[in-house]
Order: C-alpha cells, then structure tokens, then sequence
C-alpha cells in the first residue's frame, strides 16, 4: 500500500469566474469570489480527507 502524507493547503487568492474563462460558466447574473475559504487561509489535509 502507498504511503500518505498529511499536505498543507494555503489559499493564495481567491477569484470569481470572469477571471478565469472569457465566459463565466455560470449563467443567470453576477457571481462573487468563493465565500467558504478566506485569502491566506491555511488548512492540513490527511487520509481522512
């Protein structure tokens, strides 16, 4: 069996979808930066997710 590693996830930035794509994939008005995570945010994923 593999070997896992708990790994370190950082937020660097967070960004709408006009940022990414020419076309927002999302259709039916204005959308905002994700609001679940914050810039800088830092969280420790291990085997159990």
């Amino acid at each position: 069996m593999a070997e896992r590693y708990r790994v370190k996830i950082t937020v660097l930035k967070r960004s709408r979808p006009e940022e990414v794509f020419r076309e927002s994939p999302i259709k039916g008005g204005p959308t905002r930066a994700c609001e679940v995570f914050e810039d800088g945010q830092e969280f420790i994923v291990d085997e159990s997710g």
